[in-house]
């Protein structure tokens, strides 16, 4: 469309779905008497959705409602000012606005870098920013919130951060790697949709957050991987089981326990005479572990059962193989032998090869 330049008149009370979506050509938009003579109420949804021209935008203070997508993919525009009195910002309503560089009004980030309305972020400028940390009063991240910016490589969250939108970050091809903070509770569908570079995801909660279709699909390195702490590396893979095979433990994290043993039927279950086993870099480590019968055992943490770990129901345990310890599932199973046994004190695995008695040390049982 040719039309370059409009202005509202003040009698107008909203501007209707789609009105002006795909006015390429059009620069300015005035409100007749100012913006503080306007009527103007409400601007639906996309009704400037693809008006790639338009450079600046001072809105009405009569304004009170602002629909999804108004202004979206307005990619010259580089100032927003927005009335005190807004009621109520729909999401994405100004995604893919890559110009642009701030904000004014007060429900503004200091910087002037984020839209915030009710916890809730609606909008980010992210001209010249390759990486950014948000702001600690956010709850929420609006669906397309920073789709398609391929410029970011780095975005912090904050840690009163619940709900991660749908479609947030997808297509954000610079971002490199992302923590999800300790609170976030829900992740909906392709919010890192498609992420080509999206390597590592470091996820805080203890519970894992509900997650929708595709969170992390589509193209994705072949190194991605998402890293959680040793404690809760089991309820991830079961909760994002759709991911498990993507789910390791996050060294940095602190270990499940640092002090292990090896106890059951070749102790009579007794904590106290299991087989003391020594820490050695990320592993629990017991050398020279003699079994005068076929016996049965667990890995047990702080001479405490409260944290055991064993193997899933019917495993049957052969040399050097690594297996997954299960918190407090079946007995570990061996036959009469010298075993070395290697645990990880990350993520529970484990493995059991033949040994030699050690002749400085007498680990026989009766």
């Amino acid at each position: 469309l040719s039309l370059k330049s409009i202005t509202i008149p003040s009698s107008v009370d909203a501007i209707g779905n789609g009105a002006f979506e795909g006015c390429h050509n059009l620069a300015i938009l005035t409100f007749e008497g100012g913006s503080d003579a306007s009527n103007l109420t409400t601007i639906d949804g996309g009704a400037f959705n693809n008006c790639s021209a338009l450079k600046s935008l001072v809105l009405p203070s009569s304004l009170r409602t602002l629909g999804e997508s108004a202004f979206s993919n307005c990619t010259s525009l580089t100032t927003v000012t927005l009335p005190d009195d807004l009621e109520f910002v729909d999401g994405a309503v100004f995604s893919g606005c890559s110009a642009l560089k701030e904000f004014k009004g007060n429900n503004v980030s200091a910087d002037g870098r984020c839209l915030i309305h009710n916890g809730v972020m609606k909008g980010f400028a992210p001209a010249n920013l390759t990486s950014y940390t948000l702001p600690d009063n956010i709850e929420s991240l609006c669906n397309h919130l920073f789709e398609d910016f391929t410029t970011i490589s780095s975005i912090t969250l904050p840690s009163s951060l619940r709900n991660i939108g749908e479609w947030c970050f997808s297509g954000c091809n610079g971002l490199t790697s992302i923590t999800i903070p300790e609170r976030v509770d829900n992740i909906e569908a392709y919010a890192f949709y498609s992420c080509e570079k999206l390597a590592a995801v470091y996820a805080k909660p203890t519970d894992p957050p509900a997650l929708s279709t595709e969170v992390f699909g589509g193209s994705r390195p072949s190194t991605f991987k998402i890293y959680v702490a040793a404690k809760n590396i089991e309820i991830y893979k079961s909760s994002w089981s759709v991911y498990k095979s993507y789910i390791v433990v996050d060294k940095n994290s602190d270990p499940i326990a640092t002090d292990w043993s090896i106890a059951g039927s070749h102790c009579d279950w007794d904590i106290d005479q299991g087989t003391q086993m020594t820490i050695s870099g990320e592993y629990a480590v017991a050398n020279g572990v003699t079994f005068v019968s076929d016996s049965e055992f667990k890995f047990v943490a702080n001479k405490n059962w409260d944290v055991n770990y064993g193997v899933a129901p019917g495993t049957t345990i052969k040399l050097g193989e690594t297996y997954q310890g299960k918190a407090s599932a079946d007995n570990i199973k061996v036959a009469a032998g010298t075993y070395n046994i290697k645990f990880s004190i990350y993520d529970a695995t484990f493995t059991i090869e033949k040994g030699s008695i050690n002749p400085n040390t007498v680990i026989t049982y009766t």
